[in-house]
C-alpha cells in the first residue's frame, strides 16, 4: 500500500464528505477523487504568490481554497457544509499553535465514527532532531491559552533550533551539532522574530513529535482536555522517510 492508500485507510473517500487541511499544490484528495473541502490560514491567491516565491512549490499546482480562516473561525464556516466524514491534515498539525483546540473543532464537525487522518513530521528525520518533544503539559497550556498564532516561545524555540538534517543520513546515523549547521544564524533569528513582534504572521513548527512521543502523550491529553476522540492506528515512520501517520475516530 503507498503512503496516500495508509493515511487515507479508513476515510471513505468515495462515499464520503472531507475535510482537508493545507492542500496547497498537493492535496491528499483530489477534487475528482472525492467530494471535499479545502481549508487553509489564507485565501488562494495569496497562497499562489507565496508559492511563486518558493521553488519546492508548483504556483500553478495550487488548488483553490473553499475555507479561508481569515474570514471566520473554522466551525462557524464548516459547521454550515458538514457534517463531514473524515478529515485530513498532511505536515499541517505540527504549525498549529494550539494542537488540542484544533482537534477538538473538527471532531466537532465530524459524524460520529468519523476520521481524522494525520501525517505528522517525525523529529529524528526532520530539521527538529535537536528540538524537545512537546510535552503533555504544554498541549494543555497551548489549549488554555487558546492562541490562533505561533507564540514566542514556540517561535524562538524553533528557529533558535532547527538545523540542516538529511533525511537520509540521519536514517543512516544520528546527527551531531558538529556535523549539521543552524539553518539560521543569530542575525536572522533576530530579524525573523522581529516580523514577528512587529504584529507580522510567521510560521513555525509549533510543536514536536516522534511517533512513540505521539502515541504516549496523546491519550493523556485526550483524557485531560475531554476530547470526544481516541487514538485508532499509529504507523512508526517507513525507512527513508520523515513521517509517521496516526488516524483519530470521534468516538
Amino acid at each position: 500500500m503507498d503512503r496516500r492508500g495508509r493515511l487515507l485507510r479508513g476515510c471513505p473517500v468515495a462515499t464520503g464528505l472531507g475535510l482537508e487541511f493545507g492542500p496547497l499544490a498537493n492535496p491528499v484528495v483530489r477534487k475528482d477523487q472525492g467530494r471535499v473541502i479545502y481549508v487553509d490560514y489564507t485565501d488562494t491567491d495569496t497562497l499562489r504568490r507565496k508559492a511563486a516565491n518558493d521553488p519546492k512549490v508548483d504556483e500553478s499546482a495550487v488548488v483553490a481554497i473553499d475555507v479561508d480562516l481569515q474570514r471566520g473561525p473554522l466551525v462557524e464556516q464548516c459547521r454550515p457544509l458538514g457534517p463531514f466524514d473524515y478529515a485530513v491534515a498532511s505536515h499541517v498539525f505540527e504549525h498549529l499553535p494550539n494542537p488540542v483546540g484544533w482537534l477538538r473543532e473538527v471532531a466537532s464537525l465530524l459524524v460520529p465514527g468519523g476520521v481524522i487522518a494525520l501525517a505528522v513530521p517525525d523529529r529524528r528525520f526532520t530539521f527538529d532532531f535537536f528540538r524537545a518533544e512537546t510535552p503533555a503539559a504544554q498541549l494543555v497550556a497551548f489549549d488554555l491559552d487558546g492562541s490562533s498564532r505561533p507564540s514566542f516561545t514556540q517561535l524562538a524555540d524553533h528557529y533558535f533550533h532547527v538545523r540542516q538534517v538529511d533525511t537520509a543520513a540521519a536514517w543512516a546515523m544520528p546527527p551531531t551539532p558538529e556535523t549539521v549547521p543552524r539553518h539560521h544564524d543569530d542575525e536572522q533569528v533576530s530579524r525573523i522574530l522581529g516580523r514577528a513582534v512587529g504584529g507580522k504572521h510567521v510560521d513555525c513548527h509549533c510543536t514536536v513529535w516522534t511517533s512513540g512521543h505521539f502515541g504516549s502523550v496523546m491519550p493523556e491529553v485526550i483524557r485531560f482536555s475531554r476530547l470526544p476522540l481516541r487514538i485508532v492506528w499509529l504507523d512508526e515512520p517507513v525507512a527513508g522517510t520523515n513521517e509517521f501517520l496516526v488516524q483519530f475516530e470521534r468516538a
